[in-house]
């Protein structure tokens, strides 16, 4: 679960940014929370108990989930940045 998390937790940042350059506040404020949901989780479970693997799979699959929704307006939006007209 951990690269899952991990790659997801990058896709996720980079669907963020894309969508918050784009001015898609939709795609954006799902990507902000559900990046928000893991940090606070992360923050929480390690100052309140201690660091263990099963606080972070517990909610790992937020992410994964939130990039799954929002991979095809990521798609749309990496393609619609592009011009593909011919010079």
């Amino acid at each position: 679960q951990v690269p899952v998390a991990m790659i997801g937790f990058v896709l996720l940042c980079w669907v963020a940014v894309l969508a918050y350059r784009r001015r898609e506040a939709t795609t954006a404020t799902i990507a902000l929370l559900a990046i928000l949901a893991y940090l606070g989780n992360t923050f929480l479970c390690g100052a309140i108990s201690n660091p263990a693997d099963r606080y972070g799979a517990r909610i790992a699959w937020v992410l994964v989930w939130a990039l799954l929704v929002l991979l095809p307006d990521a798609v749309r939006l990496a393609v619609r940045g592009r011009s593909f007209a011919a010079d």
